[in-house]
Parts: structure tokens; sequence; C-alpha cells
């Protein structure tokens, strides 16, 4: 009996992999012959599964997600980087309106300064994020009706794709549209 091999990667793959080769790529840095110094750092913020919920006080094992995102966004536009890209599970769990609408307050001090890159997962709700977020940073693609943001940052060019497939019910998904 044949066996039929499944290479799909799960979004958790796809984000270590993509975060290995933007560290690959900090750390090989391109050979400049033209004599002009080296352009300074780049840096960016990446963060992921803040999970914030409409109700600020909404926890989940002692875990304030509302809290936490208040309290590492200060430190994030302290480093002052390029731009912040947030991986999906913008929303607490099923997308709510009203989740948005906390995470683009919590968001603006460095959206008003810095372009926010905000991906879906399986958390989030695509209807209700483009209710809030009607314009996204980025050069916006929709294949198959997803939420994909093109950036340019220098000489890389960040590629951010949708996994939602359910709300709130299975993993994520990339699919053949995307990927191409």
């Amino acid at each position: 009996m044949s066996q039929v091999s499944d290479n799909r990667m799960n979004r958790r793959q796809v984000l270590k992999a993509g975060l290995a080769l933007a560290g690959g790529l900090a750390v090989l840095r391109p050979h400049r012959s033209s004599g002009q110094p080296p352009k300074d750092d780049a840096p960016w913020a990446f963060l992921s599964d803040t999970h914030i919920a409409a109700d600020p006080e909404n926890n989940h094992r002692g875990f304030y997600p509302y809290r936490n995102l208040e309290k590492v966004l200060p430190q994030v536009a302290s480093s002052r980087p390029e731009g912040l890209v947030i991986t999906g599970d913008l929303a607490r769990l099923t997308g709510h309106v009203g989740d948005y609408e906390n995470a683009r307050k919590l968001l603006a001090p460095i959206a008003d300064e810095r372009p926010v890159y905000l991906a879906m997962g399986n958390h989030d709700d695509r209807a209700n994020f483009r209710r809030v977020f009607e314009k996204p940073a980025g050069e916006r693609h929709e294949p198959g009706g997803r939420h994909v943001i093109a950036v340019d940052a220098g000489p890389v060019r960040f590629l951010i794709l949708d996994s939602l497939m359910l709300t709130n019910e299975t993993a994520g998904l990339l699919g053949k549209a995307q990927r191409t």
C-alpha cells in the first residue's frame, strides 16, 4: 500500500520558517562594493496571538490579553521599528467588532507613527476585521477573498498571508491561491 505525503505546512510552521528567514536575512547583509556606507539597521516588531477582546477585563487562566498588549506596545514603540506585524489571532475568540475596535485603539499610537500590518488567524473574522480596519497598511490582495498584504521593506518583501478557514473551529490553511 502506498502512502500519500501531505506537504502542507500549518500556521505555526509557516511563522517559524518566516521568522527564521527574516533572522537569516538580517544576519546575511548584502555585500556593498560601491564604497557607500551600509544602511542603518531596520528593526521590525513581530507579535502574534494578541487575542484582544471587546471587554478589556476578559482573561483566560489569569492572562489578560488587553493589559498585556497595553503593556508591551510602549516597549515596541520605544524601539522605533520600521513597522509592526501581528501574525494573526488579533481577536479574542470569534472576532467580534468590539475586539477589533479595542485592538485598533491600542495600536493607534504606533499606527500613527509607523505602519501596522495585520494577518488573519483562526480566531479572527474577516468581515468584522474589514469593518474596523477598512484601509490596512500595505498593498492589499484578496486571492479567494483572503486578506493578504504585501510589504516592500528595503531589500525584503514581506508577504503576510491569511490562514483563516473557519473562525474558532479549525487550524488554518494557506491554500494554493495564496502560495502562488
